[in-house]
């Protein structure tokens, strides 16, 4: 029946020290119950196998022999798990009352579990029974409050420590216990429970506190669409926008060693393996990070991406931080919308791919089987003879997803045949189409074609064949872009 209790936020103030500047912020939330999370109930002696969960007032009655004390319970799952309680204040409204006399209702810590629908007297849950009727609670008084005949009021019990060492032990939440000092006479004093109509006059408990919050940190990375073999940046900001300090902050990066290489932290981070870490011992900021955006702490590590990494390759990674309070955290990519993604760098580079065949024999077409190497069997069975003219076409297209820039295409002239020098016009042997034709002259010159002649072999470059080397520089070919280069042999 009573599962989370209702949050109601008040207020995320300053705190103003000795009217200055603000020192800290501070969270203040209350806890009121409802029918349906609301988990109190009160048990009574004089009926001892009687439970008045659903019953819309608490009773309490210090009468000897006949008792009635009050049992609550409070769900603390709202608070952040670490937080500091700066106060907690229960209240409950103190509704009517038989008698006008004073007394104590003091308050103790519950030491065992119990069920709101099933406690009695006798059993904490309408099976088991107490270890002793009445209740089992802690005999310390952690608070009181006076009752006296004044009604329609609200009443106060301040369990300021009680709830923190609730935060620190969950388990050890089994709520209050609220009771008078035995005395003569019919002493019945009655509070609103949380089945009362009035749902601002329900058992409430007000908790002011502070606590640190890393969820905000970010890891971003230099460039997205970096190239292989490029030098990557990546930074981390351990931000806290929580309301007190992060003490004790430990971070951990993992990359994926297969895909980044040459890791240098900075920072004062250490690797172990493919992991870099940063603490308090190797980051003294990290030993209590403040509040964002003045307590930020920034970290960083450089790493190259391999040189083998193709067109499209995804990295991808994240950090994760833990402190005093939390564990576990994400880091998050500013780069994009999603919260607590990983950062995400793809790698974008030219695919060039080339493609050489015959293409003529004596100007008339060749066919190009495509279950064959262009050119080879299958293509044409006509054998050349001393004096042919052979047309070479070179295809290449760049199928990456970035420009390929500097680009030189080079072919030797096949040794056995001469290169025909005025092939396409006097003077111009090359042929290159990239848009348009454009017929090249044989020169070193000011266009993009050279047709030259090395008297021996460079050990180091196995393109400059003594028969001749034809050379066009291509410059800047697009993504998606090709084109073809020609030239023409005459076999000797």
């Amino acid at each position: 029946m009573k599962r989370r209790a209702a949050l109601r936020m008040l207020f995320a103030g300053a705190i103003v020290m000795g009217g200055s500047s603000p020192a800290f912020s501070q969270t203040t939330v209350v806890l009121q119950g409802d029918p349906r999370a609301g988990q109190d109930t009160h048990i009574a002696q004089a009926s001892s196998v009687q439970n008045f969960g659903a019953a819309t007032l608490l009773l309490s009655n210090s009468q000897s022999n006949a008792q009635s004390r009050l049992i609550l319970r409070f769900d603390l799952s709202g608070i952040p798990a670490g937080a500091t309680i700066q106060s907690a204040v229960m209240e409950l409204y103190y509704a009517s009352t038989r008698v006008t006399f004073s007394e104590a209702l003091r308050l103790h810590r519950i030491t065992r579990s119990w069920i709101e629908l099933g406690a009695t007297w006798r059993s904490s849950d309408g099976v088991n029974d107490w270890t002793a009727p009445g209740g089992d609670f802690d005999p310390a008084v952690v608070a009181s409050a006076n009752l006296d005949g004044t009604v329609n009021v609200w009443k106060q019990w301040t369990i300021t420590s009680l709830v923190q060492s609730w935060l620190s032990g969950p388990a050890t939440n089994n709520g209050v216990l609220l009771e008078s000092p035995g005395q003569s006479g019919n002493n019945e004093r009655r509070f609103n429970s949380s089945e009362n109509g009035s749902p601002t006059l329900r058992p409430k408990l007000t908790i002011t506190y502070v606590a640190s919050d890393l969820s905000a940190s970010t890891k971003a990375v230099s460039s997205a669409t970096p190239v292989a073999g490029q030098t990557l940046t990546y930074t981390l900001v351990v931000k806290n926008t929580g309301n007190g300090p992060a003490g004790s902050v430990a971070v951990s990066d993992t990359v994926d060693a297969t895909k980044l290489a040459n890791l240098l932290p900075g920072q004062g981070g250490t690797l172990s393996g493919s992991t870099i870490i940063w603490n308090g011992t190797t980051t003294p900021a990290l030993n209590s990070v403040g509040t964002s955006p003045a307590g930020d702490v920034t970290l960083t590590f450089t790493a190259r991406v391999v040189p083998s990494a193709a067109d499209g390759t995804v990295i991808s990674n994240q950090a994760f931080l833990s402190s005093t309070t939390q564990s576990g955290i994400p880091s998050d990519d500013p780069a994009t919308v999603t919260l607590d993604d990983p950062t995400v760098a793809v790698v974008r580079g030219p695919g060039m791919v080339l493609t050489k065949r015959i293409l003529e024999l004596n100007g008339t077409a060749l066919p190009n089987d495509p279950s064959n190497p262009p050119g080879v069997s299958g293509a044409s069975s006509a054998a050349a003879v001393p004096g042919d003219v052979l047309t070479y076409g070179l295809f290449f297209l760049n199928d990456g997803s970035r420009a390929a820039g500097a680009l030189v295409a080079r072919d030797g002239v096949p040794l056995h045949t001469d290169f025909v020098p005025d092939a396409f016009a006097p003077g111009k042997g090359i042929r290159l189409t990239l848009g348009v034709s454009t017929d090249l002259t044989n020169l070193d010159d000011a266009d993009a074609g050279i047709f030259s002649v090395s008297s021996t072999v460079n050990p180091d470059d196995p393109l400059t064949p003594v028969n001749g080397l034809v050379t066009v520089i291509l410059g800047t070919v697009s993504p998606g872009a090709s084109g073809s280069i020609q030239f023409k042999v005459r076999v000797r």
